[in-house]
């Protein structure tokens, strides 16, 4: 039986296990767990699990207690954006999570989101050269991948400038110039519309034309 304040909710309509999770407090988690506390229960404001709240904060170890030992949702995704806690941690920077989402819990690396994103287009979108490497050479990850707009990780780079991540991508993992979206853009066309000179010339020298004039 749930005691009486287990599942209060404060201000922000958090429970007290959305603020242990996001405060690291291993030891308040494990009292309210065990007096019936939902592991996975979502806060109303951002629609997200105290999984989301670990992650986005670096909490290893949370993280690690609330999927081990208490069963939390590994794919758990917030209600507003569906974002799995794979994209979460990319989102977050935290890329010891993602090993642990991959290595142990076998989080397939191309699982998408709601808008059909993989983890890589975020680290692209974010231009996180750290994570796209580790998630295309220790993970494989598919860096020909398309959302539903039909964007791929190239795209999302070149839509924020990313120079060392558009390189890599076509240099290191053989990411196409070619494809366009399903508004006709290219990289090159992203790149050219935000009025990123280095991202557009590297791209015509790789060859990309425009596709929109």
């Amino acid at each position: 039986m749930k005691a009486k304040n287990v599942e209060v909710r404060n201000s922000a309509s958090q429970q007290p296990l959305h603020q242990a999770a996001a405060n690291c407090e291993i030891g308040v988690l494990r009292v309210l767990i065990q007096k019936g506390a939902d592991v996975n229960a979502i806060d109303k404001v951002l629609s997200h699990t105290p999984l989301h709240f670990a992650t986005a904060n670096g909490h290893h170890e949370i993280v690690r207690y609330l999927i081990t030992e208490c069963g939390a949702k590994v794919n758990a995704t917030d209600l507003n954006l569906s974002i799995p806690i794979l994209h979460w941690a990319t989102i977050h920077n935290q890329i010891d999570i993602m090993r642990f989402l991959i290595n142990e819990c076998a989080v397939n690396v191309n699982t998408t989101d709601r808008k059909g994103r993989t983890p890589l287009h975020w680290a692209a979108f974010t231009n996180n050269l750290e994570i796209v490497k580790y998630l295309l050479v220790e993970c494989g990850a598919n860096p020909h991948a398309t959302c539903h707009s039909l964007l791929t990780p190239l795209h999302k780079a070149a839509t924020n400038g990313g120079l060392e991540t558009v390189h890599f991508l076509v240099t290191e993992s053989g990411a196409y110039v070619h494809p366009a979206d399903a508004k006709g853009n290219t990289a090159l066309d992203w790149a050219q519309n935000y009025g990123y000179i280095k991202t557009v010339e590297y791209l015509m020298s790789c060859g990309a034309e425009v596709a929109q004039e």
